[in-house]
C-alpha cells in the first residue's frame, strides 16, 4: 500500500503528526488498512503530505506506541492485528501553541522564564512569608554578584535544570558558548569550517552511519543545495580531463600534437524521478544530466554503466534498503564503475533523517577508492531550521575545491559552528535521531 488518499489540514489546532496519527489510526480501525499492510515509507509520506520527515516519524511512533503499527528491521512498518489496537486518545493531543513545532526558542526567553519560575511565590505563601522570601533574595543578590551577558542576567547560585526537548538542548548549547567562548567568537571564522566542527562530524558520522572519512576533507556550508552547487561548478566535475597516455617520444609528440591534457564531455547520471529543483541546480553549473532508470534493486547499474556519464548523482532512496541477495552487491558494481577511470565520480546527497546504520546503506560508508562525494545537512538531520551543510570529499575533489574557493570565507557563522559542535559532543544529535 503506497498511495495516500486522504491530506492534512495546516491552519488546524491539531498539530500535522497527530493528524497524521488519526488518519491513520482511523483508516486501520475501520478495515481501510487491513492486517499485515505494509505502510508508506516515511519519505513516501514526506513527499506526498509536503510534511517534514520527522513529522511522519513522530505519527508512525505514537501508532506504534499505541499498537496500531508494528516495525520490522530493514523492511519498514506494517498494521498490526486490530484486536491488540487501543483508542485514539483525542483528548490527550496538544493543541497547536503560539509557537510552532519547529520554532526554537531564544537563550534569553528560557533563562529568564526558569528564574522567574524560582522567583515566583506560590499561591500557599502567606504574605508575611513572601515578604520574608523577598528579603533573602535581596540580600542573596548582594551576597552574589551577578555576571551579565547583555540582556540575561544569570546568578552563580542558580542551577538551569537539564534540558529535555531538542529545543532546549539547543539553547543549552547557545548558552554555553555564548557564556564560555566569548573569547573564540572574535576570531575570524575558518575558510572551509571550523577544526572543531569537523571532528564532531567525522565521529558522528562514524559511530551513527558507519562512515570513516578524514577531517581534513571536511567543508562546511551553508545550505545543502547551494553546497552542491558549488562542487558542480569544480574542473574535475564539469570539465575533467585525462592526462596524455604513453611515455618518453611518445607522450612528447602527445603533447606537441594535442597537448599534455585531454578534455572529458562532463554527464551527470541522475535517477529518472530526481525532483526538477535538483536538476535545475546542475544546468545552472553547465552540467548536463541522463535520466536513469529505478528497478527493485535501485538505480539500473547497466544504465550507468553503459550511458557514457562522468559521475552519478544519488540519494539513499534510489538505492535497496534490502533484498533478497547481497545487499551491498548493487552499490558495488557502481563504485567498481566509478573506480575504472580518474574523472568518475559518486555525489550522494544524504536525504535521510536516520541514524540507523543497519537500515540504509551510503555509498560513503562502502567507499575504498575515495571516489564518493557526500552532503549532507544539519537542516535535513534536525526540524530547526539550521542552515548549515557539509561535505566530505575525496583527496583530488577537495584540493579542486580548495584551489578554486580559498579566497571565500565560511558562508556559515562562527556561532552556529561552535554550538552545532557542542550539540554532537554532547550526544544530543546521536540521541535524538535514535
Amino acid at each position: 500500500m503506497n498511495t495516500i488518499s486522504f491530506t492534512l489540514e495546516a491552519d488546524s489546532k491539531i498539530r500535522l503528526y497527530y493528524q497524521l496519527y488519526e488518519k491513520i489510526a482511523e483508516l486501520i480501525k475501520n478495515g481501510s488498512y487491513p492486517q499485515n499492510t505494509k505502510l508508506p515509507s516515511i519519505r513516501t509520506v514526506s513527499e506526498k503530505l509536503n510534511v517534514s520527515k520527522n513529522t511522519v516519524t513522530k505519527a508512525y511512533e505514537l501508532l506504534e506506541k499505541n499498537h496500531f503499527i508494528y516495525s520490522e528491521q530493514k523492511r519498514g512498518y506494517f498494521v498490526m492485528d486490530l484486536s491488540k489496537s487501543v483508542p485514539i486518545q483525542t483528548a490527550s493531543e496538544p493543541e497547536k501553541a503560539s509557537q510552532p513545532d519547529d520554532d526554537i526558542p531564544t537563550v534569553e526567553s528560557i533563562i529568564r522564564q526558569r528564574m522567574k519560575n524560582q522567583e515566583e511565590p506560590s499561591p500557599e505563601q502567606t504574605e508575611p512569608e513572601k515578604k520574608t522570601k523577598t528579603k533573602k533574595s535581596a540580600k542573596k543578590t548582594l551576597e552574589h554578584s551577578p555576571r551579565v551577558t547583555d540582556s540575561v542576567t544569570i546568578k552563580p547560585s542558580q542551577s538551569i535544570a537539564k534540558p529535555t526537548t531538542i529545543e532546549e538542548k539547543l539553547a543549552d548549547c547557545y548558552r554555553s558558548v555564548l557564556l564560555q567562548k566569548t573569547a573564540k567568537l572574535q576570531e575570524n571564522a575558518a575558510p572551509f569550517g571550523e577544526l572543531c566542527l569537523k571532528k564532531a562530524i567525522v565521529n558522528f558520522l562514524h559511530s551513527c552511519l558507519g562512515i570513516n572519512c578524514d577531517e581534513n576533507l571536511v567543508v562546511i556550508g551553508a545550505s545543502k543545495d547551494s553546497l552542491l552547487s558549488a562542487i558542480l561548478q569544480l574542473q574535475s566535475l564539469n570539465t575533467p580531463y585525462i592526462k596524455s597516455q604513453g611515455v618518453g617520444l611518445l607522450r612528447l609528440a602527445n603533447q606537441f600534437t594535442t597537448g599534455s591534457l585531454t578534455t572529458v564531455k562532463a554527464i551527470a547520471a541522475v535517477a529518472e524521478d530526481t525532483d526538477l529543483p535538483t536538476k535545475k541546480i546542475f544546468a545552472a553549473a553547465g552540467l548536463p544530466v541522463k535520466e536513469v532508470p529505478v528497478n527493485e534493486f535501485g538505480l539500473d547499474s547497466n544504465f550507468v554503466i553503459t550511458s557514457g556519464a562522468t559521475s552519478v548523482f544519488t540519494i539513499p532512496g534510489d538505492n535497496p534498503e534490502f533484498s533478497v541477495s547481497d545487499p551491498n552487491e548493487h552499490y558495488k558494481i557502481i563504485l567498481d564503475w566509478a573506480s575504472q577511470a580518474s574523472y568518475r565520480y559518486i555525489i550522494e546527497y544524504d536525504t535521510e533523517n536516520s541514524s540507523v546504520k543497519d537500515l540504509l546503506t551510503r555509498f560513503k560508508s562502502l567507499d575504498s577508492m575515495d571516489k564518493v562525494i557526500y552532503i549532507n545537512s544539519f537542516e535535513n538531520l534536525l526540524p530547526l531550521g539550521l542552515k548549515t551543510s557539509f561535505a566530505v570529499l575525496p583527496k583530488n575533489i577537495f584540493a579542486d575545491f580548495q584551489q578554486k574557493y580559498d579566497n571565500m570565507t565560511c558562508p556559515v557563522s562562527l556561532l552556529e559552528q561552535l554550538v552545532l559542535t557542542e550539540f554532537i559532543d554532547k550526544n544530543y544529535l546521536s540521541d535524538y535521531l535514535s
